[in-house]
């Protein structure tokens, strides 16, 4: 998934930053994008149900940025939330990022 985003953004010439979010306690987030002045926070999960516990990264990057979208990928067959956190199937998510600007 990270390499076909880099790919994706890359085809399209996009603007972005790309980096990783860790805190001091080892939570982490696999990709965060900041395009615009806006901030997205992703991360990939291989599962079909995303628990509140596997999303501690998200959680703990959207104390310190509350502004930020926060996305999960996952094998789900369908979008759902958990709280602020949109979780996305990989492949909706990549449609979507193809027809964005």
């Amino acid at each position: 998934c990270l390499l076909e985003f880099i790919r994706l953004h890359d085809y399209k010439r996009t603007e972005h930053r790309l980096g990783f979010f860790r805190t001091k306690s080892g939570a982490e987030v696999d990709l965060i994008q900041e395009r615009y002045d806006k901030l997205r926070a992703i991360e990939i999960k291989a599962t079909e149900r995303v628990r509140a516990s596997q999303v501690r990264g998200l959680k703990s990057f959207l104390e310190e940025f509350p502004k930020a979208e926060a996305i999960v990928l996952c094998l789900s067959p369908r979008p759902f939330q958990l709280g602020k956190i949109r979780c996305v199937p990989w492949q909706n998510f990549f449609k979507e990022e193809w027809e964005r600007d």
